[in-house]
């Protein structure tokens, strides 16, 4: 990324800009996805066999929102120090 110009903080910046990208997609794909698989596996296995109701997981999927939206808001205050260094073995590796 040097040979386009990009210095230290634009780099962390597209680091962190990609790593909540990658959250928010897994959120909203991982939990879509998840809740309509867990309806149709819950009807086919306990409904249809017990009578029970399927529910829409409220608590859990907020949970799963909030532990993925914390990781992703926490994680560059856990050690700002070690981030350039990790950016300087990234950057003499690319270059």
């Amino acid at each position: 990324m040097r040979a386009v110009g990009m210095d230290g903080g634009q780099m962390l910046w597209m680091i962190t800009a990609e790593a909540a990208a990658y959250g928010l997609w897994g959120i909203f794909l991982g939990c879509g996805i998840g809740i309509l698989l867990n309806r149709f596996i819950y009807e086919q296995m306990v409904t249809l066999r017990w009578g029970t109701p399927w529910y829409f997981p409220a608590l859990p999927l907020l949970i799963i929102v909030l532990v993925i939206a914390l990781s992703l808001l926490y994680r560059p205050q856990i050690c700002p120090r070690a981030y350039p260094q990790c950016l300087h073995t990234i950057w003499n590796a690319t270059g």
